[in-house]
């Protein structure tokens, strides 16, 4: 992102610091999808967790977990790539 951005939509899988930073630059009324947590799969016995979660309260930022397998996946992530907020 270049300085002084903002994120509107964050498809999220990595977690702990990832998402820590990442809720620094989210708009207001921004989303976060969630699907993983790889920088936890590996190092169970260490998890940080989310440094400022109060920025998904006073950013009221909406998260939803989705799981690769639900019935619905494919189609939401056919959303996000047309709106080009998502890259494969």
């Amino acid at each position: 992102m270049m300085d002084g951005q903002q994120c509107d939509i964050y498809y999220e899988n990595v977690g702990e610091d990832m998402l820590s930073s990442l809720l620094n630059v989210m708009a207001d009324h921004s989303k976060i999808i969630m699907c993983g947590a790889t920088a936890t799969y590996n190092n169970w016995g260490s998890k940080e967790g989310v440094r400022n979660f109060e920025n998904i309260v006073s950013k009221r930022i909406e998260m939803k977990g989705i799981l690769y397998f639900d019935e619905d996946f494919n189609e939401r992530i056919k959303v996000f790539m047309e709106m080009g907020a998502l890259d494969m």
